[in-house]
């Protein structure tokens, strides 16, 4: 449920007339009982205008659905969908909060996390409403906008652990500045150090960004 600010306008007394044009009541009496309502009907083909709260729905160019605000959770293309939803021009969603814990591309994701597909439909990046396990790694979540990303292949591409965490021998710092990178195959390709690291024969200091080729030497930072 979102909130209302302190300056909002008191809605009038009974017998007045209401400064409210309809179109602006209705949505705010959607949004004050959206988390009130019960799942709408599961939906598998074009997603319909009546879906979305109307006052806040977007279009792409050409006139179809790009964004809106659900006016009940609704599972769409087999996704448990809440809150703010985002379709590409052809109707494929693009990146919704889950109403439900969700497996995407092997991936259990728990219910209130954003996620972000890709054109092609596959999973990109997502806000994790909570720490998550993935690929073993316990991945920073809560309601930071801390996001995790993955390869097109589905692997784990980019995390923020919590706690110090040890991948190839190099033992990577948990900080929200900067993230825990992997290449497709799992091995590091980047991080923070959380102590001081040799290296092929040479000690980086703690607190330093290092940069490997997928042979394991340090390289420069990519461009």
């Amino acid at each position: 449920m979102q909130h209302l600010r302190a300056n909002t306008p008191r809605l009038p007394c009974l017998g007045t007339s209401p400064p409210w044009t309809p179109v602006v009541l209705t949505a705010l009496m959607g949004l004050l009982c959206y988390g009130c309502q019960s799942a709408a009907d599961p939906i598998s083909g074009p997603v319909a205008e009546s879906t979305f709260l109307a006052s806040t729905i977007e279009r792409h160019p050409d006139g179809a659905l790009a964004k809106g605000l659900l006016s009940a959770p609704t599972t769409i293309h087999g996704m448990p969908c809440q809150g703010w939803v985002r379709l590409l021009p052809d109707g494929r969603l693009s990146s919704w909060e889950l109403a439900a814990n969700t497996t995407i591309q092997g991936h259990e994701l728990p219910a209130a996390s954003y996620v972000w597909l890709d054109d092609e439909a596959r999973l990109q990046t997502c806000f994790l409403s909570r720490d998550t396990t993935i690929q073993g790694f316990l991945c920073r979540g809560g309601p930071f906008k801390i996001a995790t990303s993955f390869h097109t292949s589905g692997t784990l591409r980019a995390f923020f652990p919590r706690a110090p965490v040890t991948i190839d021998g190099i033992t990577c710092a948990s900080t929200t500045q900067a993230p825990v990178v992997l290449y497709e195959d799992g091995k590091l390709a980047s991080c923070r150090l959380a102590t001081d690291t040799t290296i092929h024969g040479a000690t980086v200091r703690s607190g330093s960004t290092i940069h490997l080729a997928p042979d394991g030497h340090r390289i420069e930072a990519p461009r």
